[in-house]
């Protein structure tokens, strides 16, 4: 497929170079004139110019940060258990470390699993 299109290229260009240029003289003080079909067929040619370039960064750059959304693999919750109406137990894990959320209706705590409880929030 890419020898077809390198072929079709260059028979493309082969006729355009023989094709006889047609240029304008600049500051001549007439009006502008540009055809129509000359603005479409630019037009065109830039779409299609744009839409080849992100095709090929999508194919050459599959897993590019490009298209990434940054931090999207940080948290990650990996276990959860309700213990009722507003409360529950969640294990969570962020950047590679787990943690254990406690939830109920008097407040919230975060404790890394093994360790001390690291956050404690209270409603009052």
């Amino acid at each position: 497929m890419r020898i077809r299109a390198i072929h079709s290229v260059a028979i493309l260009s082969a006729l355009l170079a023989h094709a006889p240029i047609q240029a304008q003289q600049l500051a001549q003080g007439g009006g502008v004139e540009i055809s129509v079909w000359r603005v479409v067929f630019s037009f065109l040619f830039c779409i299609t110019l744009a839409a080849g370039a992100i095709f090929a960064l999508r194919r050459k750059l599959p897993t590019s940060t490009l298209f990434k959304r940054v931090g999207a693999d940080r948290l990650k919750l990996v276990e959860q258990i309700s213990l009722g109406p507003q409360r529950g137990i969640y294990l969570i894990e962020l950047d590679g470390k787990e943690y254990l959320a406690l939830f109920s209706q008097q407040g919230a705590s975060l404790t890394p699993t093994g360790g001390a409880p690291v956050v404690t929030g209270t409603d009052e």
